[in-house]
């Protein structure tokens, strides 16, 4: 971080149709939490600035990504963060039984 308390930020839009809506909220985002915004990434139907948002991180460009929704991550991005409150969790079938605890 360039100064204490500064925390540097990326905003990453889906594609360019996203732009108009987001880009305001993320920036007024940005603004409520004193981030400095680095750099925006747009990226396209095949998730192509994804990459773009993964190198400025590891390049020390900006401390965190700003997005609108978890909806706007790629699927099959990379790095992968899963938050466990967040995931469904399996179903359970009727044949299925918690494990017997052995003393």
């Amino acid at each position: 971080m360039d100064t204490p308390g500064e925390i540097r930020a990326i905003i990453y839009v889906p594609s360019p149709d996203e732009k108009a809506r987001w880009w305001p909220i993320a920036v007024r985002h940005c603004d409520e939490n004193r981030y400095l915004i680095t750099g925006l990434v747009v990226g396209s139907a095949d998730g192509d600035g994804w990459p773009d948002v993964i190198r400025m991180l590891a390049d020390g460009d900006a401390d965190l990504v700003v997005i609108g929704c978890r909806a706007h991550l790629p699927t099959d991005r990379l790095p992968r963060v899963e938050v466990v409150t967040e995931v469904t969790p399996p179903r359970r079938t009727g044949r299925q039984r918690r494990p017997r605890a052995v003393n």
